[in-house]
């Protein structure tokens, strides 16, 4: 009778815990889709966008993953977005096309420059500090993680990460991300394991 008591206690004291880390976690999501003016960037750019380029086997041209904005980009000359068409950059912030490699990199207008973003500490410099719900979503974005949720707090901002390292392992961490783009684990929530690599 003891056992099944002391059972019944420990039961419930897991669940208690658990229902309360769920309920510590952010729960605000994230837009997804953002404009210009969610950005602080690094200075006055009056477009930016987020591409892949091809993987060096095709003939094709880059793809517009992001424009930041619509409304911005029916805006440009003529001649900036000839500068934007021919640009073709080898190097990016992130990559896709796996087992392949298919750069994915920003590009942006000041005037009538142009500015590539090919690094994730230059994607850092880009926004300057991580200080909007924008900044965070694509800083984190990348490297088969997905930023879920979020909550601002005094530090920067708490973030529900979903990670996939593409050769069977999945799951889900919480994060606090500083202003500096430092990343720092909080707890690891979940680990799913599955077969195969990409």
């Amino acid at each position: 009778m003891k056992s099944l008591i002391f059972t019944l206690i420990s039961t419930l004291f897991l669940f208690a815990c658990n229902h309360t880390q769920q309920a510590n976690l952010p729960s605000t999501k994230f837009s997804e889709e953002y404009t210009l003016s969610d950005f602080n960037l690094n200075d006055d750019y009056s477009y930016w966008e987020i591409r892949q380029g091809n993987n060096h086997y095709q003939d094709e041209e880059h793809t517009v993953l992001q424009k930041f904005d619509e409304e911005k980009h029916a805006q440009l000359s003529s001649k900036q977005k000839y500068q934007l068409n021919a640009l073709n950059i080898d190097y990016g912030f992130d990559s896709k096309c796996l087992p392949d490699y298919c750069p994915v990199y920003g590009a942006a207008l000041l005037n009538d420059s142009i500015f590539t973003v090919q690094s994730k500490s230059e994607l850092l410099t880009f926004f300057q500090h991580i200080d909007t719900e924008a900044e965070v979503y694509i800083y984190l974005s990348t490297q088969g993680s997905t930023a879920k949720a979020y909550e601002k707090n005094a530090l920067g901002y708490k973030v529900l990460l979903a990670w996939d390292n593409s050769c069977g392992s999945r799951g889900e961490n919480l994060v606090q991300v500083y202003s500096d783009g430092t990343v720092e684990v909080i707890q690891e929530l979940s680990t799913t394991e599955y077969d195969g690599c990409i």
